[in-house]
Parts: structure tokens; C-alpha cells; sequence
């Protein structure tokens, strides 16, 4: 008769168990986007006339919508609750072309081959959450843009962008406002560059 009661209470608490755990909320998967703000774009006269602008690659190390965080020197880690909506090579390819474009810097025109003058593209070289340190935290951003001329692909401007904006916080908005804060500033700066040839 004991055996039963105990057979009895037995499976009556992992019934309970697996109730409980049935009930237990997981996190929602979150989706976000980079922007640049394009309230700061300047407004230039068509420095550069036609340009045709390649995808941008990424490091194998960020090729993923998920977000990355570093969490000691030698530690990193991906969040599978909080992740780009698009992969972020492309959505940065999007950014710079609309920037450029937008702001007159280069003609957004159906060109011919022959008659572009010049090729950007560029690479995606960090972009991760520096969790190392609770109070001083940031949004690492790094860039490389090459820009050559179509005829003789000389190399005309060659340069990497890394910025690294304090965060108040370890969340994911405000790691996401970190990188488009970063993002705006490495446009304005290519703006500038580009304006400059």
C-alpha cells in the first residue's frame, strides 16, 4: 500500500513539473534594423557623376543575423532572442547606397558599364556589443571602403571607419542606437572624404 501512495505522489509531482514547465515563458524573438539618420545628410553638387556600388562583404565572424556581444577578451557570444532583420551586409550596402545617392554625391543613373568611372565597395569589419564591462559598454562599428576608378581599378580612396559609442546600458535597443549613431557618424565622414576627391 506505501509503494502505491509513493508510486502515486511520485507521479503526481512530475506531472506537476512538466505543468510548470509547460507554463514557463520564453523570451520573444526581437527583430531590429540599422539606420543612419538622415536628418544629418549633407547636400552636395555631383562630385563623382556615375558610381556603381557592390555589395558589401562581412566578417565570417558577423555574417549572421544574429547579435554578437563580447564578453571577456577571448569570450564572445550570440543572443538567439535579439537579431538583425535582415543580414547585415546588405542592410548596410542599402544604407550607403541610399546615403550617397541621396545626398548627391554620385548619380544614381542607368549607366553602361563603360560610362561609370568608378566602383565602391567596402567590407564589414566588427560589429558586436562590448560587454566586457558592465559600466563602460559599447557598439563597435568598423567599416572599410575601397574606391576605385572603373578604367584602370587604381585604388582612389582606401580606408577604415571604427567607432566605438558609450552605451547607458547592456540592452539591445540601446546597442542597436549605438550602431546607428556609429553608422551616421562613418557616413558623414565618407561623406566628407568623397566630397574631397
Amino acid at each position: 500500500m506505501i509503494k502505491k501512495i509513493l508510486a502515486l505522489l511520485t507521479f503526481c509531482l512530475v506531472l506537476n513539473c512538466f505543468n510548470a514547465l509547460s507554463k514557463q515563458e520564453y523570451p520573444k524573438k526581437r527583430y531590429f534594423v540599422l539606420e543612419a539618420n538622415e536628418k544629418e545628410r549633407p547636400k552636395f553638387s555631383n562630385k563623382l557623376g556615375g558610381l556603381k556600388i557592390n555589395k558589401f562583404k562581412i566578417s565570417p565572424f558577423y555574417d549572421s543575423k544574429l547579435f554578437v556581444y563580447r564578453l571577456t577578451s577571448a569570450n564572445y557570444d550570440t543572443d538567439y532572442y535579439n537579431e538583425f532583420m535582415v543580414f547585415p551586409a546588405i542592410n548596410v550596402t542599402e544604407i550607403i547606397s541610399k546615403w550617397i545617392f541621396d545626398s548627391g554625391i554620385a548619380e544614381n543613373q542607368p549607366f553602361s558599364a563603360e560610362e561609370i568611372p568608378f566602383q565602391l565597395t567596402g567590407s564589414v569589419n566588427s560589429l558586436y556589443g562590448d560587454f566586457r564591462d558592465k559600466k563602460n559598454s559599447f557598439a563597435v562599428l568598423e567599416i572599410e571602403i575601397f574606391l576605385q576608378s572603373a578604367k584602370d581599378k587604381k585604388i582612389v580612396l582606401k580606408k577604415s571607419y571604427k567607432l566605438e559609442k558609450k552605451l547607458k546600458d547592456q540592452t539591445p535597443e540601446e546597442l542597436v542606437k549605438g550602431w546607428n549613431s556609429g553608422l551616421t557618424e562613418i557616413l558623414l565622414e565618407l561623406s566628407s572624404d568623397l566630397n574631397k576627391l
